[in-house]
């Protein structure tokens, strides 16, 4: 037996000898081209250069804590070494700038894909130079911006640098799209202690500890022209939601916390245990509107109706009692599983939903977009954007029209998106982006 194993393992190691020997090594040198000499690259001072196996990114620099290089538009090349003939690659290249220590303003790019490498220094790879779709916003250049908001059709951009004046003594930890007496859009400033207007009013205050991460409103029309509002709030170890009423004093609207809510609902404890999230996202239509949460019942329709009907429940109503108030519409993936509904929009009469796995309609998922995280949807009313996990999708007509790559021009580790209009503007970790 000893004797099996041992040329066993003398077997292993001369495979393993052999596959190093046979494992061929080879470079690619680039030629940058010069700024401005291509009407496609325009000024710039830095190409960040990127080779891509598969899903992942090699490192280029082995002494570099980080798989790219960004090499000095001046030093007019750079050489990519020691790069295993085995495998196909993708190379890309972005072209930008330096902006406050980081790189933005990349408005052009290269990219040669399934590029075979072979022994030595003569894989020289042949790159057509393309400009993006994207405009970015000079006055964020390079700027770490969070959050961006439509109110009443204006742009609001929150985070190292607003598009607002913060006149109030409280630190913004995040900022949410409210509604005021009338009726308007209003930005809300959420903070440690509550959530204030920039005209100084206070929709929830004299609190403490609190991490707001998200506040909003969601409007829903009544037939004699008044209206039903509903506020929210959430973040870790704080959830809030009231029905507002604007001739009272906000001391006196009724917040429901988790608490609150399973002392009015308690068989709802063991679903809501442990969650700091129970709004996933919401759409408001006129007179109704589709909400999706943490609960497990997919997306669902609120009305007046509901709202009306809800002030006849008993004093402990069930979890059941609940949901027979609302209209339903159920998600269900290839395996008739229940989806859980992270984000949705609406977009020419069409209820767009997404998931961990994929885009969903009232028809089923979407073509092409199985197994992609959508983090959030918006929609002009024709188009609809997702932020995901393979970057920046474009729908209509319930159809995947455009895809869009991070070299394409999207800011680093995209923070989130927003219409104003018709011009969707995307925010990162260097600025912010618009694509008309």
């Amino acid at each position: 037996m000893k004797l099996k194993i041992g040329i066993i393992l003398i077997g292993l190691l001369v495979l393993m000898a052999s596959c190093q020997l046979n494992t061929t090594r080879g470079s690619i040198p680039l030629t940058l081209p010069e700024s401005n000499s291509v009407r496609e690259i325009g000024e710039y001072t830095v190409a960040r250069i990127y080779l891509q196996r598969g899903d992942n990114f090699v490192k280029i620099d082995p002494s570099s804590s980080v798989s790219y290089v960004d090499v000095p538009a001046s030093s007019g090349s750079y050489t990519i070494s020691d790069i295993n003939t085995a495998y196909k690659y993708n190379l890309i290249v972005m072209f930008g700038s330096e902006v406050n220590e980081t790189f933005a303003n990349y408005s052009s790019y290269a990219i040669a894909q399934n590029v075979s490498i072979t022994e030595g220094e003569d894989n020289v790879v042949n790159m057509e130079i393309k400009t993006s779709d994207f405009v970015w916003d000079s006055g964020y250049l390079g700027v770490n911006s969070k959050q961006v908001l439509s109110i009443n059709n204006n742009l609001v951009v929150f985070g190292d640098k607003n598009s607002f004046e913060n006149k109030s003594n409280y630190t913004i930890t995040s900022v949410g799209k409210g509604i005021n007496s009338a009726g308007a859009e209003e930005l809300w400033l959420n903070t440690s202690t509550g959530i204030y207007t920039l005209d100084g009013n206070t929709i929830l205050g004299d609190k403490t500890g609190l991490n707001i991460e998200e506040s909003g409103a969601i409007k829903m029309d009544n037939e004699d022209g008044s209206n039903e509002l509903i506020a929210y709030y959430q973040g870790v170890g704080n959830v809030g939601v009231t029905a507002m009423d604007y001739s009272k004093n906000y001391t006196d609207w009724d917040w429901f916390g988790k608490t609150e809510i399973i002392d009015f609902v308690p068989d709802m404890e063991d679903m809501l245990k442990g969650l700091d999230k129970l709004l996933y996202g919401f759409v408001s239509l006129g007179s109704y509107a589709y909400v999706s949460t943490t609960l497990p019942v997919s997306a669902f329709k609120i009305t007046n109706k509901v709202i009306d009907d809800s002030k006849n429940l008993s004093d402990s109503p069930s979890f059941d009692d609940l949901t027979k108030l609302v209209e339903f519409v159920p998600v269900r993936d290839s395996n008739n599983s229940l989806v859980t509904v992270k984000c949705l929009t609406y977009a020419k009469d069409v209820l767009y939903m997404g998931s961990d796995n994929g885009l969903y309609t009232a028809k089923g998922i979407i073509p092409n977009t199985n197994g992609v995280e959508f983090k959030k949807l918006v929609s002009n009313g024709t188009t609809v954007a997702a932020l995901t996990d393979k970057g920046i999708m474009l729908f209509e007509e319930e159809a995947l029209t455009q895809t869009y790559m991070f070299y394409q021009g999207l800011p680093l580790n995209i923070t989130d998106i927003a219409y104003v209009d018709n011009k969707l503007y995307i925010s990162g970790i260097n600025g912010v982006v618009s694509l008309e």
